[in-house]
């Protein structure tokens, strides 16, 4: 959810989101499986994920298919994992993966010494406080934890995010 967002409840179990150009809804009762495909049928590359955010295939991000058949197979096995996709020049994305307070002072930090960051989409992560925001990929980019400064981790070539919520990710930043 970026800054110009709010949240709303209406009455029918969803949770709306606005900003100044969309409305999009989080149906809760929507499974994991079925929010992998309608990532997939949009061309976003998945695969499934344990709670500890680890992949559960033997390849973790190579694995990752748009293939209906094998994400069906893989949620069938693991219907409540998380849906997670690879980063870097096979996406075209880039994550800054910014954790709680430590990082937003970390992030103050660079954006004083170096200028703000450019316009992008922000996602809210489960982590109190957490958030990624994507970039377009630039080559050579890769992963790091805390090299930045702490609090802050990236996620470029060879690595790969969780996407916390689904309806808002293909609404914002993939399409």
């Amino acid at each position: 959810m970026t800054k110009n967002e709010t949240p709303d409840r209406p009455s029918n179990g969803q949770r709306q989101y606005q900003n100044e150009t969309a409305t999009f809804s989080e149906n809760k009762t929507e499974s994991q499986l079925d929010k992998a495909l309608m990532l997939a049928e949009k061309g976003i590359q998945v695969f499934p994920c344990s709670k500890d955010k680890k992949p559960l295939t033997p390849n973790g991000f190579k694995d990752a298919t748009t293939d209906e058949n094998q994400i069906r197979k893989w949620w069938s096995q693991s219907p409540y994992a998380l849906i997670a996709m690879p980063t870097g020049e096979t996406t075209g994305i880039f994550v800054l993966d910014v954790d709680g307070t430590e990082g937003e002072e970390s992030l103050k930090a660079l954006e004083a010494k170096y200028g703000s960051l450019p316009l992008s989409w922000t996602i809210k992560t489960r982590r109190e406080g957490g958030r990624h925001i994507y970039f377009k990929h630039t080559p050579g980019l890769g992963n790091s934890v805390k090299k930045l400064g702490p609090g802050l981790d990236t996620r470029g070539d060879g690595g790969y995010v969780i996407i916390w919520h689904p309806e808002i990710f293909m609404s914002e930043v993939a399409l």
